[in-house]
């Protein structure tokens, strides 16, 4: 009985240690996307060189299909840098509406989740067969204008 005891612990503690050794590779490649983001920003003189660099890396180190910073003008919505990893030559401007409600709740600094479902935007990126199932919007703002990062994937 002891040995089957014993058997159990083992057990247990591996699970436990699986399991932390799995949120330690995350938060790893999390710090691996925070220091090169920290490298970019003192190496970098231009601010666009810089936004794609971030949004390459975003998309590559946490698999996200599209990774895009847009700001609202007026009431268009332009495309400021974006990164696809499905596009090798990434020169396409997506395009990107949405509702007056989810307009609004993006300005007032709400992040937002959506869903391919939602009728409250619409995403193309033309010239690729392109179908996101799930969206992220976190707007910032600089000190001329809202602007919001836009992350889109396929899978969930």
């Amino acid at each position: 009985m002891t040995d089957e005891l014993s058997y159990d612990e083992l057990k247990s503690k591996l699970q436990i240690l699986e399991l932390e050794n799995d949120f330690l590779s995350r938060k790893a490649e999390e710090n691996q996307l925070l220091n090169k983001a920290f490298e970019e920003i003192n190496n970098v003189e231009e601010i666009e060189t810089l936004y794609a660099n971030i949004l390459e890396s975003i998309s590559i180190l946490l698999n996200v299909d599209f990774s895009g910073i847009f700001t609202f003008t007026g009431r268009d919505i332009k495309n400021i840098s974006s990164y696809a990893l499905f596009d090798e030559e990434d020169s396409v401007i997506p395009e990107i509406s949405f509702t007056d409600d989810l307009t609004n709740l993006i300005k007032s600094g709400e992040t937002v989740n959506c869903d391919d479902k939602s009728d409250q935007l619409s995403f193309l990126y033309p010239g690729k067969d392109f179908m996101p199932v799930h969206f992220v919007i976190i707007p910032f703002e600089t000190s001329s204008s809202l602007n919001f990062f836009v992350f889109a994937c396929q899978h969930e």
